[in-house]
């Protein structure tokens, strides 16, 4: 397995990655669809669910109905439905173009509001967009509503990740860096290798690879020994779970809400020669504390009915010291 330290990130969903690129610019049909059965069988995480002496020649022998690389794509779309991992999935050129400019006003807002019981709540939403304007835009503003809110001295405070189904994990995680503390906040765990996201002086990255950097080394809370309440539900997902498992072993923080959605798993995507994209689950999320995922993250307080989520969370940080 290539070491995945090396390659050029890609910043998107997902939670985590990185952007493959052949050297082919033209491709026939055959070319491209044995491109992508070779990155497939070669990186799933799952890989060995499928049946390949079986599924090489069924997916081969569709080949005869295409006539461009466009024309293989239900093929590619087959196989990585047989991963059986619920992550995988294949992005046209159009669609990647799309997702990677889309603008702020696109997305769902970042909102944050100061409650009567003194208590800061954030609520994080799916964030796309994948330029490197968009991940320092994205995380200034939640490094801004933070600010605004600590200006308040707030007892506490709720991060609200219920409706925050993926998208780029970057700008979220810097964005909360004040929240989330500085050091280790997780790891990508693959077959041969764990690697680990950090947040430290205002920049988030992996390893030693430096994504997002923040001016005046980012904003830094009044206190920062605060309860954290984290609500998450079935909607939470991906990039969501990894922003949740960057929570679990901080001191401060504690999940409330029910199970998340169970894709906690490490996308990497692998850029075909027309510009469509293979997003191929070959890892899990791991927390700070060395638990692996790969499914449902459980809440430290279950909350059946999800209207008194947030009144639980208050509970809980009114009853703090």
């Amino acid at each position: 397995m290539l070491n995945k330290k090396l390659l050029c990130i890609c910043l998107i969903s997902i939670i985590f990655f990185m952007l493959f690129s052949e050297d082919s610019l033209s491709q026939t049909p055959e070319e491209y669809l044995q491109t992508a059965i070779e990155i497939i069988r070669e990186n799933a995480l799952n890989s060995d669910k499928i049946n390949w002496d079986k599924a090489l020649p069924e997916a081969m022998g569709f080949l005869e109905f295409a006539s461009t690389t466009a024309d293989t794509y239900p093929i590619i779309k087959n196989l990585l439905k047989k991963l059986e991992d619920n992550h995988s999935y294949f992005k046209t050129p159009q669609k990647y173009k799309k997702d990677k400019f889309s603008t702020v006003e696109e997305n769902d807002p970042i909102t944050g509001k100061f409650l009567e019981s003194k208590i800061a709540y954030l609520n994080i939403p799916y964030i796309r967009g994948y330029t490197d304007e968009k991940n320092l835009l994205y995380s200034t503003i939640i490094q801004d509503q933070i600010a605004a809110l600590d200006s308040l001295e707030p007892i506490g405070w709720i991060v609200d990740l219920r409706e925050n189904t993926g998208g780029n994990m970057w700008p979220m995680l810097a964005g909360l860096g004040p929240l989330l503390g500085e050091g280790i906040l997780g790891y990508m765990s693959f077959l041969d290798e764990d690697i680990s996201w950090i947040y430290k002086n205002g920049t988030i990255g992996f390893d030693e690879n430096i994504l997002i950097t923040l001016p005046d080394s980012g904003y830094i809370v009044q206190n920062s020994n605060l309860p954290v309440a984290v609500l998450i539900g079935d909607q939470t997902m991906s990039s969501g779970e990894a922003v949740t498992i960057s929570f679990i072993g901080n001191k401060n923080a504690k999940l409330f809400g029910q199970p998340t959605q169970g894709l906690s798993t490490v996308n990497v995507s692998h850029k075909l020669s027309d510009g469509a994209l293979i997003v191929l689950t070959e890892g899990i999320f791991t927390d700070r504390t060395g638990r692996k995922y790969g499914s449902e993250i459980e809440p430290d307080v279950l909350v059946e009915n999800d209207e008194q989520t947030i009144d639980k969370a208050v509970e809980w940080i009114l009853s703090k010291p």
